[in-house]
């Protein structure tokens, strides 16, 4: 009896060890027929303290996003790689050069917008990336993953989400992978 008491404790601990699965929300929007081939992908944005959500984990999301987004059939192009205006270095003799013209995402709305259809875009793609406060007693925190495909009009073509818990056996660093990876496959299967 004690020996079967035993493994009960073993067996129930251990549950409470795992992470809940990952839970995904997609929505089709009015333009879900109509997909985008070109799309901007915009900057990752986090909303977290820049500890928990710094400048690598917004490069691994965006990558992973991409690379999933261009097996689907869409072409990506890297916002951060578009010039609204020619850059120019000048050197100045000193450590920092100063450098002229500006970037896609530094523009306004207006010229982005004509930057979008002078390139041949006919869609954005955004992602952002939510990190929770820490949740008691576990001191887990929730990690979403929030990605959306509009049209250049503003329809949208499709949204998903995905929440991730990080604690237990989990950081926030495998959070938010594991949410990444979700809304991505959440998002495609469609």
């Amino acid at each position: 009896m004690v020996r079967g008491v035993r493994w009960l404790v073993v067996i129930m601990t251990g549950c409470m060890w795992a992470n809940p699965t990952p839970v995904a929300r997609v929505q089709h929007g009015p333009a879900f027929g109509n997909k985008p081939r070109i799309v901007v992908a915009m900057p990752v944005t986090c909303l977290a303290d820049p500890t928990l959500c710094g400048p690598s984990h917004q490069r691994a999301v965006a990558e992973a996003t991409r690379m999933a987004l261009e097996f689907d059939g869409y072409s990506i192009v890297y916002s951060e790689l578009v010039n609204a205006e020619m850059l120019r270095r000048h050197d100045t003799g000193a450590h920092e050069d100063i450098v002229d013209g500006k970037l896609f995402v530094e523009s306004s709305p207006a010229e982005q917008q004509q930057l979008l259809h002078d390139i041949g875009a006919d869609g954005i793609v955004t992602t952002t990336v939510t990190i929770s406060r820490y949740h008691a007693p576990d001191y887990s925190r929730t990690v979403a993953v929030e990605m959306a495909v509009l049209r250049l009009d503003g329809e949208l073509v499709w949204w998903s989400q995905c929440r991730a818990e990080s604690g237990n056996n989990a950081s926030s660093d495998e959070a938010i992978d594991t949410a990444t990876r979700c809304a991505i496959k959440s998002s495609t299967l469609w």
